[in-house]
């Protein structure tokens, strides 16, 4: 089963009522819809045959929308066959006829003995690209859903991404066996499957140079097992089962007693032969960029000028992302006398367009927006507070996984 998500929203300035109408032949195709969204009435198309309250509904769903309400729902996909399903989505409004829309929708059964399953992207959807979802528009192939997507990764930085893999048969066991070697890792990377049974696999990412993955194709080679005994009597195995032993280490002049040292061994997989005729490949698509952060910032001081008591006074200091990835960063204020630092990610007390307002003695604000990608220009404010010296501070941005781990920007506000 899979779902992908349906998102409707009044743009409009009057109330709408919407119908929904799913054409589907082979039934394969439903609709869900979340706890936020409240339909007038929802049906299935096995109730449309033949109604459970007597009462067969002219439509699929029907809801309400106020002005800039939205209605989220799932698209249910649930095959029972192994083949091509195609299907429509018709929306309706109420007294508009010329607003009338329909969505395709694609999906391919299939089946087979070993699959890879739950697969979803580290990244949210719309940094992805949001794939899922998407149709080939020269072939309208429906996209499979064995592609992880990690994003702007950082050097040095691990990142990990999990999914399941299961032994649908119902007596066969299953061997796996994912490639090693390069930035990809995967825990387990040996193990077993017993029939009907599933495990969860952990994808890690880490590079020491800079890389960029485009849909990079990492094979499983999947074997069908057989062992000397009943299958039952032989206990599931994979690379992660260790034992721990304690063993005698040489003992020194001074001790009485022998020392013990701790030694952590894989435990061996369990003999077994391979049967060939059994042999499949599962294919997953991993894509990733990974380089280090840079950006460009040309001020490294900021004078301001004459600024009355409680009036701003801004200074535009243009900060960039030059780089390939997306650069996080933060600021903080060290004032000079006494050298204490105020974090701006940290101890904020109001947030306005203009920055982040500190209490006095710290009349500097600046914005802060971690975890976001720079662009354009950040804007440096200063608020003048009841202050009777000439301030000096430093500004700090601290800018993570960037070649120039620190930047800083002396400012100066004269006497008021």
């Amino acid at each position: 089963m899979e779902a992908l998500p349906l998102v409707l929203k009044n743009s409009g300035s009057l109330l709408v009522q919407l119908y929904l109408d799913v054409s589907d032949e082979s039934g394969a195709f439903t609709l869900r819809p979340r706890p936020t969204t409240q339909c007038i009435y929802l049906s299935s198309q096995n109730e449309e045959s033949e109604p459970s309250d007597g009462v067969r509904k002219p439509h699929t769903a029907s809801l309400v929308l106020h002005n800039g309400e939205t209605a989220e729902l799932d698209v249910i996909f649930q095959p029972s066959l192994v083949q091509r399903v195609e299907g429509l989505i018709h929306f309706s409004m109420v007294d508009n006829q010329y607003e009338e829309t329909s969505i395709q929708m694609v999906g391919e059964g299939y089946q087979d003995n070993v699959t890879l399953d739950n697969i979803h992207s580290p990244v949210a959807e719309t940094d992805a690209g949001d794939i899922e979802g998407q149709l080939d528009e020269n072939t309208g192939e429906a996209v499979r859903m064995d592609h992880i997507q990690f994003g702007d990764c950082h050097i040095g930085k691990l990142y990990q991404a999990a999914f399941t893999i299961t032994n649908h048969s119902k007596s066969d066991v299953m061997r796996f066996e994912w490639p090693t070697g390069g930035p990809c890792q995967f825990s387990p990377q040996i193990g077993h499957l017993h029939a009907r049974c599933t495990k969860n696999i952990t994808l890690a990412l880490k590079a020491s140079l800079p890389i960029s993955l485009r849909e990079q194709l990492l094979r499983c080679k999947i074997s069908r097992i057989t062992f000397q005994c009943s299958a039952d009597q032989v206990p599931d195995w994979d690379d992660r089962l260790h034992t721990v032993k304690w063993v005698d280490v040489s003992k020194g002049i001074t001790s009485i007693r022998p020392a013990k040292k701790k030694v952590i061994e894989t435990d061996p997989e369990p003999t077994h032969m391979t049967v060939e005729e059994g042999s499949q490949e599962l294919v997953l698509r991993v894509s990733a960029n990974v380089d280090f952060a840079q950006y460009k910032m040309d001020a490294d001081a900021v004078h301001f000028r004459d600024t009355l008591l409680f009036q701003t006074r801004v200074f535009t200091v243009e900060l960039s992302n030059t780089g390939n990835v997306q650069l996080e960063y933060s600021w903080k204020v060290v004032m000079e006398e006494g050298g204490k630092a105020v974090n701006f990610a940290t101890e904020p007390l109001s947030t306005s367009p203009e920055g982040t307002a500190f209490s006095a003695p710290f009349p500097l604000a600046l914005p802060s927006p971690n975890n976001h990608p720079l662009q354009g220009s950040q804007e440096l404010c200063c608020r003048s507070f009841v202050l009777v010296y000439a301030l000096f501070t430093t500004i700090l941005c601290a800018l993570q996984q960037s070649l120039k781990k620190l930047s800083q920007i002396w400012t100066s506000v004269p006497r008021i």
